[in-house]
């Protein structure tokens, strides 16, 4: 006999089926997925003819194809100040020509490690979705999943390695330039900034910081780390200019471009006392001590004082007179040029 099938599409067999087939030839192309039913028709010599149904389920069962980029490089970008940094990683950006072989495919990711770090199960991080939104504490190499799935339901995964970098230089903003005058600065602050920041860096900082205003360091990712250093330009006499450097360096290493900087100007102001002592006498012809001159200074003063003394022999009741002459010079006033006050 001879054996011929048809093809019923969804078990449909008053619709056109497909065929008729020989048993054992190949059928046409563009037979749909679902169940069909398949009607066998049996021929002898003399014409006898006999029937026999099967169903058949057409189906995909084979998962698609991941293929992941060999590796990305990623920079954190985002506001800068903050800590406000992202950057968005999405499944495209991930795939690398995935394909099935019957339908279109659907695309996922997730973060399965961070710097070699497995993410818990329970982490909104170890979970599938269209993107992911990389942020500042996810900076060194990441894990990544990619899920294809197609239309049946079938998916597969591939995984890579994706670095994530911050490659935005922080913002220094300096305080506002100051001008002061000595008296402003009280008895505690350094004479000599220059001395006193080689001894103590940290605490001196500070101590301008208070005094004069600290600088701001602004960065995509947070907590960049402000330094200084200073150079005191003032005279002896407390006098001329502070000039504060800052410097702001994030966690990769990255630092703010230069000339962030501070002027301190510190004007001279002149406020003092002197004291000087009046006539003495004694009815002892006794050596005696004699008063000095005293002075106060309240301002940016540098005050000495000189002494010279002349011995006089008596010429009536006296046995001696003793004329002592004082110098005083502000050496913070002196300028050469204008006559002594006498």
């Amino acid at each position: 006999p001879s054996v011929r099938a048809v093809i019923y599409p969804f078990g449909d067999d008053q619709s056109l089926g497909f065929g008729p087939y020989d048993v054992g030839a190949p059928t046409v192309d563009g037979i749909p997925r679902g169940t069909h039913l398949i009607r066998y028709f049996a021929v002898d010599a003399c014409g006898n003819e006999s029937t026999f149904d099967k169903e058949v389920t057409i189906g995909d069962e084979t998962a698609p194809v991941a293929i992941c980029e060999d590796g990305l490089i990623i920079s954190i970008g985002g506001p800068i100040g903050g800590g406000g940094g992202i950057a968005q990683l999405c499944a495209e950006d991930v795939d690398r020509a995935s394909y099935d072989d019957c339908s279109d495919i659907d695309l996922e990711i997730r973060v399965t490690q961070i710097n070699g770090v497995a993410i818990s199960p329970f982490d909104p991080l170890n979970t599938f979705q269209d993107c992911h939104i990389l942020t500042c504490d996810e900076l060194g190499t990441v894990e990544v999943e990619l899920r294809v799935t197609d239309e049946a339901g079938n998916d597969n995964t591939c995984w890579l390695d994706v670095l994530v970098e911050d490659k935005l230089a922080p913002i220094c903003i300096s305080p506002a330039p100051v001008t002061v005058t000595c008296a402003d600065l009280d008895g505690g602050f350094p004479q000599d900034l220059n001395v006193e920041f080689a001894n103590d860096p940290i605490g001196t900082a500070a101590l301008l910081d208070a005094q004069f205003g600290a600088a701001t360091g602004l960065d995509n990712c947070p907590d960049p780390e402000v330094t200084q250093t200073v150079f005191d330009g003032r005279n002896s006499c407390g006098v001329g200019n502070i000039t504060r450097t800052f410097t702001v360096t994030d966690a990769e290493g990255f630092t703010s471009p230069p000339n962030c900087s501070q002027l301190v100007v510190v004007e001279s102001v002149h406020d003092y006392t002197i004291v000087f002592p009046g006539d003495a006498d004694n009815e002892d012809c006794v050596p005696q001590d004699f008063n000095e001159v005293t002075f106060t200074e309240l301002g940016c003063d540098l005050i000495t004082v000189a002494t010279s003394q002349d011995t006089f022999t008596a010429t009536a009741d006296e046995c001696y007179k003793v004329r002592i002459t004082y110098e005083v010079l502000n050496w913070c006033e002196y300028n050469t040029i204008d006559p002594a006050y006498e």
